[in-house]
Formats: structure tokens, C-alpha cells, sequence
């Protein structure tokens, strides 16, 4: 008799931190990108010591930062075409078209399954599940750790919002998942743009336009006895030390 997996789905997220972890069948092997391609880090110190924590807790295979230009955008395209993650649309009626099937465990967060982790419970509101910021993260921790083993772990900058706003904000997500980057690349302004305007000062870290947002989702199989696809939002998250 097979074992059923169960996916668990973590995310976390504030206006200055957010980290999201998934937890499924391996499904994303490590891609080997061409010498030069993947490897354009940002010099901000502050991201990345986050990035070699994360690192150092998921044991991924490689690190491969997304920069956003044409020559570097198509990596994980390919990849997830040859392992059959994305599958090529005829080129005459759908032009660059690919099909993405979707784990139907790995579609959406659950309201039921989402915790705002505040300080307090009253600081969650009425209407929102809440979960002890604390307790929540560690719990976190152990369920990343080599939760990224045998597969690439991106790196993608990005922006929501114009570059130039003062109310744009840089975020940073890591994921082992290459539909994650695709669908990054498309709902937001990917890579260098993203490095631009943020910056290298992290001495003023805490100025509206050098804070940025952190995310983290992974997959790795588990079987746990609690439900699947939790969502954790932390609110006031600090990466600085």
C-alpha cells in the first residue's frame, strides 16, 4: 500500500519580512546553468548573510540569483521543460505558451490555515487566526531545515510597484520552485531593478527605502499530522543585527 505524502505550505510575511515554505513531493531537481549565468549577487551585506542562513539551513545543491535579463530569464524555462513542469503550447496558436499543471494540494493559501504571528492576539484582529510569533518561527525553522537538499535554491529580487515610487517595496525570495520564478518574472520587476534600488546601506535598514521584504518557500516530502498549506504572517520581522 503506497504512503500517502501530504504537502504542507508555510508562508510568512510582513511589511518588513515575509518567508513561505512548501513541503511536497520532489518535484524540482537542481538545474546546471552555463558558467556566468546565475551568478550575479547583490553587494548588500544585510541579504546576503540572509540568504547564507537560509542556505545553511535548507543544504541546497546550488544557489542561482535571477537578475531579470533575457539572456538569464530562459534558464528555468528550459529546465522546467525538459522535467516536463511546464509543457510547450504549439508555437501557431498560442505563441510562447507553455501548460503548468498544479498540485491540486499546492493551489492556493486556506483561510483556515492562515495565522497572523503578532505580539499579541488582539494585534491580529478578530477576524484572522493567530499563532505565537515565537513558538511559530521555531517550528519554522525545523521545517526548513534541508528542506532544499538535491535542488536549486533562486534567489529573486523584485519590486512591487514602480521602481521610482516611495512607496515601491524590494523584496527578496528564495524558493526552490521554478514556477515560483516564472510567475514571479511575471507579476512583478525581477532582478537588477530590484538590486538597484535598494541599495547597499544597511545602516539606515530601517528607512522606508532601505528595508526590504524577505520570502522563503520550499518543498521537500513530509507526513505530518497537522493539516496542510499553513500560511504564517509575520508583521515586524527584523533581518538586521
Amino acid at each position: 500500500m503506497r504512503r500517502k505524502q501530504q504537502k504542507l505550505s508555510l508562508h510568512i510575511s510582513g511589511p518588513i519580512a515575509q518567508i513561505g515554505i512548501a513541503f511536497m513531493k520532489n518535484l524540482s531537481p537542481a538545474i546546471s546553468p552555463p558558467k556566468g549565468i546565475g551568478d550575479s549577487k547583490t553587494t548588500n551585506q544585510a541579504v546576503l548573510d540572509w540568504v547564507q542562513d537560509i542556505a545553511k539551513l535548507t543544504q541546497p545543491e546550488n544557489i542561482f540569483w535571477c537578475d531579470g535579463s533575457e539572456k538569464r530569464k530562459h534558464v528555468p524555462d528550459r529546465a522546467s521543460s525538459r522535467a516536463n513542469i511546464l509543457i510547450k503550447l504549439n508555437d501557431k496558436k498560442v505563441p510562447c505558451s507553455y501548460l503548468h499543471r498544479s498540485n491540486p494540494n499546492d493551489v492556493a493559501r486556506v483561510e483556515q490555515f492562515t495565522f497572523i504571528c503578532t505580539p499579541t492576539k488582539e494585534e491580529a484582529g478578530p477576524t484572522n487566526n493567530w499563532s505565537d510569533p515565537a513558538e511559530t518561527y521555531s517550528k519554522l525553522q525545523g521545517m526548513l531545515k534541508g528542506a532544499m537538499r538535491g535542488r536549486t535554491m533562486f534567489v529573486v529580487p523584485y519590486i512591487m510597484g514602480p521602481p521610482d515610487s516611495p512607496l515601491a517595496k524590494v523584496g527578496f525570495e528564495i524558493t526552490d520552485s521554478k514556477y515560483v520564478v516564472l510567475s514571479m518574472r511575471i507579476m512583478t520587476r525581477m532582478g537588477a531593478v530590484a538590486v538597484k534600488r535598494l541599495g547597499d546601506d544597511v545602516k539606515s535598514g530601517m528607512e522606508p527605502r532601505n528595508t526590504f521584504i524577505i520570502g522563503s518557500r520550499s518543498g521537500a516530502p513530509v507526513h505530518l499530522p497537522f493539516p496542510a498549506r499553513q500560511h504564517h504572517h509575520f508583521g515586524r520581522l527584523r533581518l538586521w543585527r
